[in-house]
This record gives structure tokens, C-alpha cells and sequence, in this order.
């Protein structure tokens, strides 16, 4: 429904973390518009704000039987400022603005599967300066620790790229947004196995995070795995009134 044209390729490798299964569900609206022109160099606080909100976000693709989701973003902790960006019961994504400006990811919590992964040096999610002509590509250390015990339970590596971005239209419930595409590729290595996921973001000047993108896929020594892929397109600026998801209606 909702699916740009251009697919962000993230690989991320995982070890005994989720079993995934692949779901790609009917699209039930026209994609965004492609890119039509290269954008012009922007900085992170013209498409993020530090500030709380919860937007409800509607199902495009997934796994679970939801029509909807709330996307949340509160403030953790001070020194340095920390804030985390819920994603229903799905995921939490630690964020701190680094001195140049950049967005940058510190940890991410894999709520279904009780674990963090921990990331150093931090992910960009959002370049100091974001046009198409700035390619970014990290590599660092990363560990998997166990949620409730705070066990480390695997380590290894990751290296992470901004491939892409782009000027787009999305064709949102709530009307036309113009904003940016970003395709990220990101890979996670452990010891036995490799998490791949593509992930596209898509951002807008005036609210934020407005769709978000992610296929996964597990490999285990080698073998290739399932893969799951979950979308989501802004719907509303308010979440719903009872809870985080909401179930699919019955047809």
C-alpha cells in the first residue's frame, strides 16, 4: 500500500535471537511517488525533534494480526540526554543527538525476543548533513544482552550504510506527505548466525518519523533463514485510546 519504490537493504546478523517467518501482505493503496529530485542538504532537526509524542501508525505488512500500532518517543535518561523511540511492543530504539548533530542509535531492544543489542561506536540513523551525494558507512562492536538478567549472551560485529536518499511523496491515510527516503544497510555478525534486515525510513519536516519499513532475515551457519517483513504508515498525530496495538478486523 504504502511502499515506496526504492527498498532500503539493511543487514543485520543476530544469534539465537527470533525465528522469523517471511508474510508479505496485499498492498491496499498506491505506493509514495519516487524521487523526482536530489534533495538538498538538510540537517537532523529539520525531520527530528527531541520531543514527546505517540502517533498511531496504520499496519501496511506483518507477521501479527494488528490494523494499527503507536509509535512512542519520551525522554530516558540526562547525562547525555537519552531518548527512546518505542515501536508498539515491537521494538525500542535508544537515540542521543552526537556534538555535530547527527542522530545516532545506542541500543535497540528486541522486545519479543528479550534482548538488547548494544552498539559501539552508536548507529547514525540521521547524518549531520542529509543529500544525496553523502554516502555513510560504519563498522563497530556490538553485543546481545539478555533484557531481564542483563546477561551478555553473544558479541560480535556490525557494520552499518546510509545507501540512499530521496525526496518522495507518501501517500498516507492522513494525505500527501512530502518528505525523505532513507535506505539503510546494516549488518550484525555473531558467532553462529546473521540477522539481514532492509530497512527504509521515511521522514517529513513537519511530523517526523512517518513510515517505517523493515525485512528481516535470519541466517544460522550459513543457511539461508525466513524472513518477516513489517511496515508502517503515519495515520494518525494521537494514538488510540486502548493500548499499543489494534487488532485486524475480521472480515
Amino acid at each position: 500500500m504504502y511502499q515506496p519504490t526504492r527498498r532500503l537493504r539493511v543487514s543485520v546478523a543476530l544469534l539465537g535471537l527470533c525465528t522469523l517467518t517471511f508474510v508479505a501482505l496485499a498492498q491496499r493503496s498506491q505506493p509514495p511517488v519516487p524521487p523526482v529530485t536530489a534533495p538538498e542538504a538538510i540537517t537532523p532537526e529539520h525531520l527530528f525533534r527531541f520531543t514527546p509524542y505517540a502517533h498511531t501508525f496504520d499496519v501496511v505488512e506483518s507477521p501479527d494480526e494488528d490494523e494499527r500500532i503507536v509509535i512512542r518517543l519520551g525522554r530516558k535518561g540526562d547525562d547525555p540526554p537519552v531518548w527512546v523511540l518505542e515501536i508498539g511492543d515491537l521494538q525500542r530504539l535508544y537515540l542521543v543527538e552526537r556534538d555535530d548533530g547527527a542522530l545516532v542509535m545506542t541500543r535497540m531492544d528486541l522486545l519479543t525476543e528479550n534482548r538488547a543489542v548494544l552498539y559501539k561506536p552508536a548507529v547514525i540513523l540521521l547524518p549531520s548533513r542529509l543529500q544525496a551525494s553523502v554516502r555513510i558507512e560504519e563498522t563497530g562492536r556490538a553485543g546481545v544482552y539478555d533484557l531481564q538478567t542483563g546477561e551478555r549472551v553473544r558479541t560480535g560485529t556490525y557494520s552499518h550504510r546510509i545507501a540512499d536518499v530521496g525526496r518522495v511523496r507518501f501517500n498516507a491515510p492522513i494525505g500527501v506527505l512530502r518528505g525523505y527516503l532513507l535506505e539503510h544497510e546494516h549488518n550484525l555478525d555473531m558467532d553462529l548466525g546473521m540477522l539481514k534486515i532492509e530497512l527504509e525510513t521515511g521522514w517529513t519536516p513537519t511530523r517526523g518519523l512517518v513510515y517505517l519499513r523493515q525485512r528481516s532475515t535470519m541466517e544460522t551457519l550459513g543457511l539461508f533463514g525466513s524472513t518477516t517483513i513489517r511496515s508502517f504508515i503515519l495515520s494518525e498525530r494521537t494514538p488510540a485510546n486502548t493500548g499499543r496495538r489494534e487488532p485486524r478486523r475480521s472480515s
